[in-house]
């Protein structure tokens, strides 16, 4: 195996990194010491808090100090989210200015691959250059396509479940060989009960020739070519190991099944790779691909006769108390034969720490989500904050200033059950987070997109704690770029606008528009709020399509109707913006409602988890056992069912101090008919909100 260019980590060298990332007094045990000196390739497993991205940002620090290395290499740092590579880039962005420099790549998997694979394909191949690579983009272009009276009943084959139907759209390809339809990843045709020679199939393979041709391409099309790119360039593989001596993956267990692959077939699967390639991971919070991640796809590399590696540990929390670590450790994931590689132990050993709480209630303490309903029942997250208050009065938070005490209740499933026709009706024997706390507005905490269902859904889902208009005003860029798109207005190159390219067409050839365009723009989006979308939306119907008419072939465009379309509805929308939003406060508690995605990287000093419903509640009858039980989840599980157990696995470990499960009487009464009630009153403190 090719050598490490004897770069070497010394003992001083962990010193500058403790005096930089750690607090005063603290230093790094031996574990993390041995892993932020190894430079060869590893797996590393890891539990809940335990230091395992501080570790990885010491191994970073150092490395940055080394550079330029001799052989002129870089370092290659992935993650499967933008949240994670974030907190990298903020903690080194000033410290370590050097990795963000070429020939460093720190960013997702995701656009790794569209950088270093799927654009070249296309330059490289087709000579032609990608649009977009992005799922809102694709699925919007594809009913553009594809034709409506087909639609109805393609969706019917996906028993009309939105999330399936957009998963096949977004996964299936057609085979060059067969001119069927394929799977993208596994290359199998797939099977949609029908014949090849039928309209919908014929139209299916249509739209996706079509979405080529546009150079629009969705996420699972970028991995779909890159394996051609490969099989095509073998010689690509060497190149990027040239390029990148250590590649780091934090969060491994969150990667779909093709990602895994591409790491591997790229830098490890060679025996004579040139790269270094360290898996960072914990298998019991992979929570963002339950289909693949639930029954993880790659082998422990220590199996792997031909080219085995060692597999390094941490194995101390320094978050969770031992009282939690034991309810914790009873949604564990993780099957016998491998448990042996898996002890894990509690830290914060005190005997002072509070027991976790399982926080019974009826339906008369929480909501009726009916947008009709007249009382706003706020009952379980006043319950919440009494338990807090008693906590704080037994001085369990003598070490955390008042201020500084974070309280979250979280949630699996945020949205209403909402039918396929999307039409705005509540389920009420599914809880989501509304019947919890009326006021929750899941439109307050969407990412930003550049791309909507629904023209309208420009005007509402910004991001509303942006205080300086600059969300309003990229979503308003955002829709007129759509517009543009939609009606196939292109620049004098024949390719279509985007932010750059619109605005620097307008100051060349007519600056007055140029500069109106930007005073329209700030002035819209300093006066648009919830009140006033249909105003600002007929104001825009009016003042696109004339600024649009100065455009190559743009005198020619349908009236717009952004004032008439349908709102996509995810959330009734508020009438006032003064108040916080997704905040229950009582006194000086402050109850932050959000989801267990949204607060996977966050720590807390009280948790309570909601349940929710899809097909079933969190403790449908055959979690019930894993309350009390230290037993191995049985093979006859659902997959379903073992996503749930990640899934509370995650928000089980936010917590310092206080974790609370709330749980309806109904089913806490079911689940004690069944269990050892004698071994669920050892884990958890049973209160019951009195009426």
């Amino acid at each position: 195996m090719p050598q490490n260019n004897n770069i070497e980590i010394t003992v001083e060298d962990i010193e500058y990194a403790e005096s930089i990332l750690l607090k005063k007094w603290c230093t790094f045990d031996e574990e993390r010491i041995n892993f932020i000196k190894n430079l060869e390739t590893i797996d590393l497993q890891a539990v809940p808090w335990s230091w395992k991205t501080t570790a990885l940002l010491a191994k970073l620090l150092i490395l940055e100090r080394k550079m330029p290395f001799e052989n002129g290499k870089g370092i290659l740092v992935l993650s499967h989210t933008n949240t994670a590579v974030e907190e990298i880039k903020d903690k080194l962005w000033k410290i370590a200015p050097k990795l963000f420099d070429f020939p460093n790549f720190i960013w997702t998997i995701q656009e790794f691959v569209n950088k270093y694979l799927s654009k070249p394909f296309y330059v490289n191949i087709l000579n032609k250059s990608i649009r977009h690579i992005d799922n809102d983009i694709y699925i919007s272009n594809f009913y553009k396509y594809f034709p409506r009276q087909y639609l109805i009943w393609l969706k019917h084959k996906f028993w009309n479940s939105e999330s399936k139907f957009l998963e096949f759209i977004t996964s299936y390809q057609i085979s060059k060989d067969s001119w069927k339809i394929i799977n993208f990843y596994s290359i199998g045709e797939i099977n949609l009960g029908m014949s090849d020679t039928t309209n919908t199939y014929i139209e299916l393979k249509s739209a996706k020739k079509k979405l080529y041709s546009e150079w629009i391409i969705c996420f699972n099309d970028a991995y779909y070519l890159w394996n051609k790119y490969i099989k095509k360039f073998p010689k690509i593989k060497k190149l990027l190991q040239k390029r990148f001596n250590y590649i780091f993956v934090d969060e491994m267990q969150d990667m779909q099944s093709h990602q895994v692959e591409i790491l591997e077939e790229l830098f490890y699967r060679d025996a004579d790779s040139e790269s270094k390639l360290q898996r960072i991971w914990d298998s019991n919070q992979a929570i963002y691909d339950w289909i693949v991640s639930v029954d993880c796809k790659w082998k422990w590399r220590d199996e792997i006769t031909w080219n085995p590696v060692d597999i390094l540990k941490l194995s101390w929390s320094h978050r969770l108390t031992k009282k939690i670590w034991d309810v914790v450790q009873c949604f564990s994931l993780v099957d016998n034969e491998l448990s042996w590689k898996r002890k894990i132990l509690g830290a914060n050993d005190e005997d002072i720490a509070i027991k976790p709480i399982l926080l019974v209630y009826s339906d008369n303490h929480i909501n009726n989500p009916d947008p009709g309903a007249e009382v706003k029942n706020n009952q379980l997250l006043e319950a919440f904050t009494k338990i807090i208050e008693e906590k704080k009065n037994e001085r369990y938070f003598v070490d955390i200033e008042e201020d500084k005490i974070v309280c979250k209740a979280i949630i699996w499933n945020a949205k209403p059950e909402l039918d396929w026709s999307w039409d705005s009706k509540f389920s009420l024997d599914k809880c989501r987070a509304k019947h919890y706390y009326y006021d929750y507005d899941i439109a307050w905490k969407t990412k930003f997109k550049t791309w909507f269902k629904s023209e309208k859904d420009y005007l509402v889902y910004f991001n509303h704690q942006d205080t300086t208009y600059k969300s309003k005003y990229n979503n308003l860029i955002n829709l007129l770029l759509r517009i543009l798109t939609n009606n196939d207005i292109k620049n004098t190159d024949d390719k279509f606008f985007n932010k750059t390219s619109l605005f620097r067409f307008l100051n060349e050839n007519n600056e007055e528009n140029y500069l109106e365009l930007k005073t329209k723009l700030f002035d819209l989006s300093k006066r648009l709020n919830n009140t006033n979308i249909d105003e600002i939306a007929g104001e825009i119907d009016v003042y696109f399509p004339t600024l649009i008419a100065i455009l190559p072939w743009g005198q020619s465009i349908p009236p717009l109707r952004i004032k008439d379309s349908t709102l996509t509805p995810w959330v009734i929308i508020e009438t006032t913006d003064d108040k916080k939003k997704n905040f229950y406060s009582n006194n000086w508690i402050e109850v932050n409602i959000g989801t267990v995605h949204s607060v996977k990287w966050e720590t807390h000093t009280c948790t309570m988890y909601m349940e929710s419903s899809s097909n079933w509640y969190e403790s449908f009858p055959k979690l019930k056992w894993k309350f009390y039980s230290w037993e191995w989840i049985t093979s006859s599980l659902w997959v379903r069912w073992k996503e749930a157990l990640k899934m509370l696995y995650v928000w089980l470990s936010r917590p310092t101090h206080l974790l609370c499960y709330a749980i309806h009487k109904d089913r806490y009464d079911e689940m004690i008919t069944v269990c050892d009630v004698s071994r669920l009153r050892e884990l958890w403190e049973v209160q019951i909100i009195s009426n």
